[in-house]
């Protein structure tokens, strides 16, 4: 690294996670995409009336013809889209990275994080400019069966997290420890991994919080609460906040619910910032749909995460726990580039005292998805990106990770030898802090 950057991640090396992904996993979601919008078309047009017939072949046409370009290794053109918001962002990295190298722009071999990224705002394109499904969330029936999929692990951390909040027989740390890393395997339910199909959590997450840390490579919960979330009681009350970069719907977001709820409730925190996507991203990510849909469920149960949702509502009505979004979230760029992009985003998020990032995108764009040595300094990776403290919770699935100890990366290297579907599989994680 004689720049002082590793080289980002691309698709076009075969074997690699990034490659599969490209050759396997992006036409499959494509497809399953197509196959949805067909089987949907009736429904559209007795929903909308005949017009919907010309949106449901329109975006099958813009789709087949994503794939094919994606299959080929075609070049990235300019969007054509309407989308004003974020339009000229996209087109101008395009339009700068065909001036640098276009030989290299194409969907193998141009990083992989600006690709596929650049992907599923192809994908919003192609439904935002019909005229009937430009809001139809295309991923929201798999975000919903995902939450139906885990509600009894879902029904289990409701009931700890209530109990939890009256207990007086042990330290409320370790109560939030438990839910910190019940948050952290939440993780493992990614519907974009497993190219759209179902993705369930087989154990439960307080049992995985429990039982599973030795399979935590890089573990700061404990830290983090230590040296940060228990001394905020002797800073001035105003000044007791924690944000939530939200990743998946389903069984990881009630996760991040309980976990937003419990910090609030405790005292320490008077204020919990949500922060979640735009429109429809990488399939699971949480939209304002996907949340107030999520609550609506818990209303609708009839034990404890009714009783839950009561108790949420009230944080919300009072402000103290709050949902926003904002465009950059859905920007190509790492995270080291908010700075510039997003300056609006990057000063409201140093008013925090902890930024808590989930999952696996969130993590790529930290560390600018860049094939950084494993045991490199994850601060370092973040090139300058440090707006206030920062927490990640990441079950690994992508090949970039930065940070580990010596110890963590030899064992590793024993267990698996050259072979690194560790960092992939989802198996394993990391929950690494940065301190101002």
């Amino acid at each position: 690294m004689a720049s002082g950057f590793a080289p980002k991640i691309t698709s076009f090396q075969e074997g690699t996670w990034a490659y599969i992904t490209a050759r396997d996993r992006w036409p499959k979601i494509v497809g399953k995409l197509v196959d949805h919008i067909h089987c949907s078309r009736r429904r559209f047009m007795e929903e909308y009336g005949s017009e919907a017939d010309a949106d449901v072949k329109n975006v099958i046409h813009a789709l087949s013809e994503t794939r094919y370009r994606m299959m080929t290794d075609k070049p990235l053109e300019d969007l054509k889209d309407e989308y004003y918001v974020d339009i000229g962002v996209y087109n101008k990295l395009v339009q700068d990275k065909r001036k640098e190298n276009e030989p290299l722009l194409t969907w193998y071999k141009s990083e992989w994080l600006f690709v596929e990224c650049y992907l599923y705002r192809l994908i919003y394109g192609a439904f935002h400019q019909q005229k009937h499904l430009s809001k139809y969330d295309y991923f929201g029936e798999q975000k919903r069966d995902s939450f139906k999929e885990h509600l009894r692990h879902i029904e289990e951390s409701a009931k700890f997290t209530l109990e939890a909040s009256t207990s007086n027989d042990v330290p409320f740390s370790f109560y939030l420890f438990l839910i910190f890393q019940s948050s952290l395997w939440g993780n493992q339910s990614d519907l974009s991994v497993s190219g759209g199909d179902a993705s369930t959590v087989k154990h439960s997450l307080l049992e995985a919080a429990r039982a599973r840390d030795s399979y935590i490579l890089q573990n700061d919960v404990e830290k983090a609460i230590k040296e940060i979330i228990l001394p905020l009681k002797e800073r001035p009350a105003s000044h007791h906040r924690i944000d939530i970069i939200l990743d998946n719907a389903g069984v990881e977001l009630s996760m991040d619910l309980f976990l937003a709820d419990f910090l609030v409730h405790s005292g320490l925190v008077n204020n919990v910032i949500l922060h979640g996507k735009k429109f429809p991203w990488f399939v699971s990510d949480v939209t304002s749909v996907d949340f107030e849909w999520t609550l609506q469920q818990m209303e609708n149960d009839e034990g404890d995460l009714k009783t839950f949702h009561e108790r949420f509502q009230e944080k919300l009505k009072s402000g103290k726990i709050a949902y926003t979004s904002h465009d950059f979230w859905t920007y190509p760029h790492a995270f080291c580039d908010m700075k510039e992009a997003a300056p609006d985003l990057y000063e409201e998020l140093a008013k925090s005292n902890l930024l808590i990032f989930k999952g696996d995108l969130n993590y790529r764009k930290l560390v600018g998805d860049r094939y950084w040595p494993w045991n490199y300094s994850f601060e370092k990776s973040l090139c300058s990106f440090l707006p206030t403290s920062l927490l990640t919770l990441r079950t690994l699935k992508a090949e970039t990770v930065s940070g580990l100890s010596a110890e963590a990366v030899e064992r590793m290297k024993r267990e698996f030898g050259e072979d690194t579907k560790w960092l992939t599989s989802g198996d394993f994680a990391v929950a690494q802090l940065v301190k101002i």
